[in-house]
């Protein structure tokens, strides 16, 4: 059903369609097009603003209302997992419950440091109880991608079946992970060697291939930059 409130359109405005909440306040255009609509627009940013969140929280409020009455009829539930990348090189897990004819969409959960089976298992359980839903006891499948981390949900969670899909987007990182690193063993051969013919003090001098640097430092760079838990790693050393 279509929700036509001025909380809902504001947050299909900016969620779905990017607009940012200055422009309600900036532009008499959008201003005039909501007013036909017959919605009176808040002045200030932090007023519209306001309304996305609280329209947020009605929602899962809603949500967990159905699914409260769903579960007091005896059914379960099943979840779809995917593994989702930011541009900012953020991670996040997206989760989606589904039921006999429906499914809604949970939300996004950060995802920091290294994410490992029994961590996707915390933030799955952590999530589903925000909406009133035992991990253990009411949810009987997951369809996930076949890396390797998914797959050891089964053994956490003894209950459950997983159906795995192939993704081409996600790579298992803890594979990945040792074969990336040794690519540094190659600096061991830095470029730099001890000249005879120079003074008696033996002082460095230069003797390399600036492009082989320059390859170098490009192969580093794609590592973090394709690498979330790394580029972490990265910033805080």
């Amino acid at each position: 059903m279509y929700d036509a409130s001025l909380p809902a359109v504001l947050a299909r405005m900016t969620a779905c369609d990017g607009l940012s909440f200055n422009i309600f306040t900036t532009s008499m255009d959008w201003r005039k097009s909501l007013a036909a609509l017959g919605h009176s627009l808040p002045r200030s940013v932090v007023g519209i603003r306001d309304q996305v969140p609280n329209y947020g929280q009605q929602l899962r409020q809603d949500i967990t209302r159905n699914l409260s009455i769903i579960k007091s009829k005896g059914q379960y539930f099943s979840l779809t997992l995917d593994e989702w990348t930011s541009l900012q090189n953020k991670r996040y897990l997206n989760i989606n419950i589904h039921g006999i004819g429906f499914f809604w969409n949970l939300g996004l959960v950060r995802i920091k440091g290294r994410f490992s089976s029994e961590a996707c298992s915390k933030i799955i359980s952590l999530k589903l109880k925000e909406f009133g839903i035992e991990f253990e006891t009411d949810v009987i499948s997951i369809t996930t991608d076949g890396c390797s981390m998914m797959k050891k949900l089964e053994k956490i969670i003894p209950t459950m079946k997983l159906k795995k899909y192939s993704s081409t987007s996600e790579t298992d990182e803890d594979e990945d992970e040792d074969e990336d690193m040794e690519m540094f063993d190659d600096f061991n051969d830095n470029g730099f060697i001890v000249s005879e013919s120079m003074d008696p003090q033996n002082a460095l001098a230069l003797n390399f291939d600036i492009s082989k640097i320059v390859t170098k430092v490009r192969r580093i760079v794609k590592i973090f930059k394709r690498t979330p838990l790394k580029n972490e790693t990265l910033k805080c050393m």
